[in-house]
């Protein structure tokens, strides 16, 4: 086997951490999932959140299929998130973004995890589909949140405001600098030369 043999290596240290976080955040979905449920809501966090402690323990122990469990629960996680808000861009975000940045975590640590020491290929594949998946969702959303006209611009000859010299000012300012023109000049005659000391 090569330095970074299964078990020995910098690569295996990172693999055991990332389990360890992936148990963690498990754990605080685990907790947070059973008081949901108490409150009448979704199930989806109590679940997840167990089986992202059992994916980090297997992670921890170097077992690959603690990777598989966890792109299963990524694949899970898309469809519920679908499901609970649609197409919502806004709404998915919060639901997928931070489950896709442990799944590139878990994609890397393939190679740590693989025996034969083939993991390269399935990095790369694997990135490669997350890439997909990324462009083709994010062209889905974006058309689904098209912003959408709601009353045509009028054209460019209709019912324009006309020129703003036409409002004058009579014995008041209407408008800051006098007119609708914010040429700062009173056509009123109480202030002049002659009543100004100066």
């Amino acid at each position: 086997m090569s330095s970074i043999e299964r078990g020995r290596g910098f690569g295996s240290v990172l693999v055991r951490l990332l389990g360890i976080v992936i148990a963690l955040i498990g754990l605080t979905l685990t907790i947070g999932g059973g008081q949901l449920i108490m409150l009448g809501g979704s199930a989806y966090y109590l679940i997840v959140g167990l089986l992202m402690i059992v994916s980090g323990g297997l992670l921890a122990l170097l077992r690959p299929l603690g990777a598989w469990l966890y792109i299963a629960i990524f694949i899970a996680t898309v469809v519920w998130a679908l499901w609970e808000v649609g197409l919502n861009g806004w709404a998915l975000v919060p639901r997928v973004v931070a489950p896709l940045v442990l799944l590139i975590a878990v994609v890397l640590s393939l190679p740590a995890l693989k025996r034969d020491g083939g993991g390269g290929k399935l990095v790369w594949g694997g990135l490669a589909a997350i890439a997909v998946f990324c462009l083709v969702s994010g062209v889905v959303v974006a058309q689904a949140n098209k912003a959408r006209v709601m009353s045509p611009v009028p054209s460019a000859g209709n019912g324009g405001v006309g020129d703003p010299a036409v409002l004058k000012v009579g014995a008041d300012w209407p408008a800051w600098g006098g007119s609708d023109s914010a040429q700062r000049y009173s056509p009123l005659s109480q202030i002049n030369k002659d009543n100004v000391k100066g």
